[in-house]
């Protein structure tokens, strides 16, 4: 798996930033080939997708640290993938997003068949600008978002039934314990 760092600034408090990233039903508003992120409880999310011009569906378990700062996330049914934001102050009503993600390359929403790592990393800065752009804008979340609160992680099954496809990856022998970003 391929390590993808990114960063980006933006300018809106840092706290204010924090929460609009837990807003995980706008990220199909500003991230490549997103189509849809449900809430499935506190701790996990479906995110339907396209690549390579098909439908994915792929599920995370998702860590909200208390500090308001940052958001872990991994795999558990579907594409690899594994990272975290982090949101830092840099001065008055400005922030910083830092992205890690490791995944494999072409693995990833908007990636097309044999996309390599560097064009999945394109395809996640031009994310990060339209976030910055999204929020900059004060687009706000449908009114009835729910918003991802600070909690433990656990494991979820996928819905059976989706008319989307839901990749399957070999077993995983860390499972759902594997570290995916240190939370303080």
């Amino acid at each position: 798996m391929a390590t993808i760092e990114h960063s980006i600034e933006i300018n809106i408090p840092a706290q204010t930033l924090f929460t609009r990233l837990t807003r995980f039903e706008d990220y199909a508003q500003f991230m490549d080939n997103v189509d849809q992120v449900d809430k499935l409880d506190d701790t996990h999310l479906r995110w339907t997708t396209t690549m390579a011009n098909r439908p994915v569906v792929w599920e995370s378990d998702v860590m909200v640290d208390a500090a308001g700062h940052r958001i872990a996330w991994h795999d558990t049914k579907g594409i690899r993938n594994v990272g975290n934001l982090e949101v830092q102050a840099i001065g008055e009503g400005a922030s910083r997003v830092i992205l890690v993600l490791e995944t494999e390359s072409g693995q990833f929403p908007g990636a097309m068949s044999g996309d390599n790592d560097a064009e999945t990393s394109q395809h996640l800065t031009q994310s990060l600008t339209r976030l910055k752009k999204f929020v900059e804008e004060g687009q706000g979340p449908d009114p009835g978002c729910k918003v991802l609160q600070a909690g433990n992680v656990a494991s979820v099954a996928s819905a059976s039934g989706s008319p989307t496809e839901v990749l399957e990856d070999e077993a995983n022998e860390s499972g759902p314990s594997r570290n995916f970003g240190a939370i303080n």
